[in-house]
């Protein structure tokens, strides 16, 4: 067949398949595609580039259409629909993978501090990973403060006020814990004093943190709550008759089961409080003790080294002909968001290099809203992602579709991917055939401030801007902040081709931010005319809280 072949790629957004989404009955009961034809390569990794591939071709129909990526799906009805030619869609996905493990080990030698990384055994054996982790693990233990009893069961007492725990290790909280172990699973114990005045200790505080998988918590010795559910806040009340005038002691276990594990989330989400909006940190420091570790051993990871996923699904299809790429990943790197501004475009220039196409089109979708961080002061690095993906449209070639709009706070492969392969296809139309379609949302220009007014300038504002709910003067997600950079809500409107945003708290605001946070409080609601959404910005350029973190290969640690 003669048509446009496409290479879609990415993690688990991306791999979605259509048999997930709420609508899959309604879509494999539809006619057949025979325009459509696709190519999916199961999952698989490697410590060499390989040749050789394992899938087949296969029409999309009722009978196929299910196992397919939605993204990819949704995509190419639109092209084809279109075009009026088949469209062959290569889907090339694994989730929760890290954009390091889709990057050639000669790209990551690009990026400083990686220049002497080498590659790993071919075929590492049992032997070699059980010394490395077991070594790590002492290492690590002893680097910060643990003094003996490096791992083990410590006993029924660890979780009393008398305990000694002044041999176990340091760690800083909130964190997962793999920021210390990077192969550790399994149970871990946590303590840490505090001090509470006399009418606080009289009134009953409430405890807040957030933990990975399960936990029990105690105060003094006594529990106060357990919760077995991952990515959940966790708020237990404690009654005054368990509390002390001075130093308490909190004590949680945590069991991880897979993945990431720990006390992690905000500053914000790891606290005690109490009446009159009383709040103390417990952000810091804080006594950690490896009670049962079970280690991901013996088994090499996807996201262990770099170059695991390119060496067996991008690198084997280099030398089949592709009209471009799109890539929707991103959710596995926000930890280390400010160092995807490297990362990303290396990839992009890898690929397109690889494929010997320096022009081939790259396409990709920027994170949508999820989870924490409602405002600028709690921070967010899911919004610090969003601005390094934005940071690659200096790269030729390359288009962002914008979906802030089609997140889900509590699910992070949020359903609507067909809003999102529709978008993706008007992007591909508009700006790799020429189309006369809106490719994208208005996208932050520049400010102005004057006479206590801030303007706001677009680009790609299409034929206007507009409130998606009619509200044009009570627009959503404007926040600025003073030389303090503490942040409050600001008033802004649409005038025009720009946005007009007032304030009051302050005289002279330096920074002003749209829709900086994991998940708006309210709808954002800023589109152009043509339905598509505005993208996230920010006119500071302030550390955030990925600021100087970086990716630590899990075998051979960058030294």
């Amino acid at each position: 067949m003669l048509g446009e072949v496409w290479f879609f790629s990415g993690q688990s957004n991306m791999n979605n398949e259509i048999k997930s989404l709420i609508e899959a009955e309604n879509i494999q009961q539809q006619p057949n595609c025979p325009l459509i034809h696709y190519y999916k390569l199961p999952w698989r990794i490697s410590t060499r580039p390989i040749d050789e591939l394992n899938a087949a071709w296969q029409v999309c129909s009722s009978a196929t259409v299910s196992d397919l990526s939605a993204v990819a799906y949704y995509t190419a009805i639109h092209l084809a629909d279109s075009l009026q030619v088949p469209i062959g869609v290569i889907v090339s996905c694994y989730s929760a993978a890290n954009i390091e493990s889709f990057m050639s080990l000669e790209a990551m030698q690009k990026i400083p501090g990686y220049e002497d990384l080498k590659p790993l055994p071919e075929h590492p054996n049992e032997e070699f990973f059980k010394q490395y982790i077991q070594k790590e693990l002492e290492d690590t233990l002893l680097a910060n403060g643990a003094t003996k009893s490096l791992v083990g069961d410590p006993g029924d007492h660890w979780m009393k006020p008398d305990f000694d725990d002044s041999h176990w290790m340091n760690m800083e909280l909130p964190n997962h814990w793999e920021k210390y172990f990077p192969l550790l699973n399994g149970k871990a114990l946590f303590r840490k004093r505090f001090s509470l005045p006399k009418n606080i200790a009289e009134a009953g505080v409430t405890v807040h943190f957030i933990a990975d998988d399960n936990d029990i918590a105690w105060i003094n010795g006594h529990e106060i709550g357990s919760t077995r559910q991952w990515n959940a806040k966790r708020e237990y009340s404690v009654a005054p008759q368990l509390l002390k005038v001075g130093e308490n002691i909190l004590a949680i276990y945590v069991e991880d089961e897979r993945e990431k594990g720990g006390i992690y989330g905000t500053a914000s989400d790891l606290k005690i409080t109490s009446f009159d909006a009383y709040e103390q940190s417990l952000a810091g420091p804080w006594k950690f003790h490896i009670s049962r570790p079970k280690i991901e051993a013996y088994n090499l990871d996807k996201n262990h080294f770099p170059a695991l996923v390119y060496n067996a699904m991008v690198f084997p299809l280099f030398k089949y002909s592709i009209k471009g790429i799109v890539w929707y990943q991103g959710e596995s790197n926000v930890e280390r968001a400010e160092q995807y501004r490297d990362l990303f475009p290396t990839l992009i220039q890898d690929w397109q290099e690889k494929w010997g196409q320096d022009s081939l089109p790259f396409h990709f979708v920027q994170l949508p809203t999820f989870g924490l961080g409602n405002n600028s002061n709690n921070f967010s690095d899911w919004a610090e992602l969003r601005e390094a993906q934005t940071s690659a449209l200096s790269l030729p070639n390359t288009y962002m579709t914008v979906a802030v709009d089609l997140g889900e706070r509590d699910n992070i492969h949020p359903n609507d991917k067909k809003a999102i392969g529709k978008r993706l296809a008007a992007s591909i139309l508009a700006n790799s055939y020429q189309k006369n379609l809106p490719s994208g949302g208005p996208i932050f220009e520049r400010m102005e401030l004057k006479d206590g007014v801030a303007t706001v300038f677009f680009k790609n504002i299409g034929s206007g801007l507009m409130a998606k709910d009619g509200k044009n003067d009570q627009l959503a997600g404007f926040e600025l902040a003073g030389l303090d950079r503490k942040f409050y809500p600001a008033k802004a409107k649409i005038e025009g081709d720009q946005v007009k945003v007032t304030w009051q708290i302050f005289e002279d605001p330096v920074a002003l931010r749209y829709a900086w946070v994991g998940y708006p409080d309210q709808p954002l609601n800023l589109y152009n005319k043509e339905g598509l959404p505005a993208a996230p910005f920010r006119t500071d350029d302030w550390p955030g809280i990925t600021k100087g973190k970086v990716y630590r290969p899990k075998f051979f640690p960058i030294e």
